[in-house]
């Protein structure tokens, strides 16, 4: 598992950066933001969502071995790849509500730096599981 799928410093700078420019944009009205609002709650649900994905896969390849873990563990690469680009879509929908112009310019470089990851081939990955849970006759999962 390439660790740098699964660090969490990043995601949780991301919020910040997010949530800390509608708090100093929007103040007391923040409340009324409401779009503002539920692409910040998106970003907690994915990071929380990958977090749990990782300590699950990792309690299983501790409990079970390696070779017992690969699916769980080809699940969980798929999961967070993608999660990673919903993040930033919903960090940069954020960050365009907000701000514009040069200081959006500017948070969107630092957004950069918190979501840059190397992405990993997804249909490999997917076509792995699909064979696993064939292979199995039953949702193994």
């Amino acid at each position: 598992m390439p660790p740098e799928l699964f660090s969490e410093r990043p995601r949780k700078h991301l919020r910040l950066l997010v949530a800390g420019t509608a708090v100093q944009k929007f103040m007391n009205k923040i409340s009324d933001e409401q779009e503002i609002l539920m692409h910040m709650a998106d970003i907690v649900m994915e990071t929380y969502a990958m977090e749990s994905a990782v300590l699950r896969t990792i309690r299983i390849n501790n409990e079970a071995g390696s070779s017992k873990a690969g699916i769980y563990i080809d699940v969980t690469r798929t999961f967070i790849n993608d999660s990673i680009a919903r993040i930033d879509f919903s960090a940069k929908q954020a960050l365009a509500a907000i701000t514009d112009g040069d200081e959006l310019r500017t948070l969107l470089a630092a957004l950069r730096r918190f979501t840059k990851y190397t992405p990993i081939n997804t249909v490999k990955t997917r076509q792995a599981v699909a064979d696993k849970l064939i292979d199995a006759n039953k949702y193994a999962l």
